[in-house]
């Protein structure tokens, strides 16, 4: 099944910047249940705030549902200039029939770190 729907976060940078952006997240749930995997992308271009610069961000995530509970496989954030970060993601569905997902994750690595919440709707 197919999900999608905003992401809003924030980067913050290794020279003390902090990024306020909103993504596009595509995410999809294959499996039963109580027991699926999760994987996606969220595509980060646009930023907000006073500083509205910052570079394009790619965030992969693969996750496990067992039992009900979301376990992260992996988080991969690649940027410009080779930024790439492992995090964590947690979260649980919502609505009737599970059709919608909420999600948060974090992520850091040497050129930074980024904390984002989404939620995404069944299409």
């Amino acid at each position: 099944m197919q999900y999608s729907g905003e992401a809003y976060g924030t980067v913050f940078t290794a020279d003390q910047q902090q990024l306020q952006f909103i993504g596009q997240a595509t995410i999809y749930v294959d499996g039963g249940d109580s027991d699926s995997q999760i994987y996606g992308i969220i595509n980060v271009n646009e930023y907000t705030g006073q500083n509205n610069t910052g570079v394009p961000v790619e965030i992969d995530v693969v996750a496990d549902v067992v039992n009900g509970v979301i376990k992260t496989r992996s988080i991969r954030v690649i940027g410009a200039g080779g930024m790439v970060s492992f995090g964590e993601i947690s979260g649980a569905f919502y609505g009737s029939s599970a059709n919608e997902l909420g999600l948060v994750l974090s992520a850091s690595g040497e050129p930074g770190s980024l904390i984002a919440g989404l939620i995404v709707r069944r299409q």
